[in-house]
């Protein structure tokens, strides 16, 4: 084995290994310059008892979890680095949907790998992207994960091109009773910050 899959912990299943993972750290922040971006992202964490992580582009139909953080609930969503997911797939996966280049026959051909096909329901998930990027967020609720809610926000350079996703994780009813505005808020600057780091690593 030289390290770039291995058998899942978390189940019958395979997750990227230890060198992928190490690769795709590396071209995220070679300078290894993210230390205050996770110390921020601990303090959001624990300030709102969720999950948050930062997602990359990971090719071109997939994107990858590199820098997480859990909150310090005794009971929480457990996440970790290198995890790999469709392009298109949960809040993170809207927002790059929301801003995503692809031609038509390309988006569609994501949109099928999430289960959306037909011309309504393509043309629905599309408005609904466009909202989304208008307000400046996605959510998610059970789409993903039954039981489990998400909020995606944009990590966006200078000339507004998406970077990357945040995503922040909690248990629904978490959701229904948490001040959304207020980690919105927190999160948007943190994508600030992260934006911010990846130039001066660019």
């Amino acid at each position: 084995s030289i390290g770039l899959v291995q058998a899942s912990s978390l189940g019958k299943s395979y997750e990227l290994g230890a060198r992928t993972v190490k690769l795709a750290k590396r071209a995220l922040h070679p300078s290894d310059k993210f230390h205050e971006v996770q110390h921020s992202m601990n303090l959001i964490s624990d300030k709102y008892d969720i999950n948050l992580t930062i997602y990359q582009p990971f090719g071109s139909q997939s994107y990858l979890s590199t820098i997480v953080s859990e909150g310090s609930a005794p009971i929480r969503i457990r996440l970790s680095p290198g995890q790999e997911h469709k392009l298109f797939q949960g809040a993170a996966g809207r927002m790059f949907a929301a801003y995503s280049t692809l031609d038509a026959a390309e988006f569609t051909a994501q949109l099928d790998r999430i289960g959306v096909s037909g011309d309504k329901a393509v043309a629905a998930f599309r408005q609904l992207v466009a909202d989304d990027k208008a307000r400046g967020w996605t959510e998610d609720h059970g789409v993903t994960q039954r039981g489990v809610a998400a909020i995606g926000v944009p990590i966006l350079a200078g000339d507004a091109r998406l970077l990357g996703v945040i995503e922040l994780v909690m248990f629904q009813r978490q959701y229904e009773h948490a001040p959304i505005a207020a980690i919105v808020r927190d999160a948007t600057h943190l994508a600030q910050e992260v934006a911010g780091a990846l130039g001066r690593t660019a």
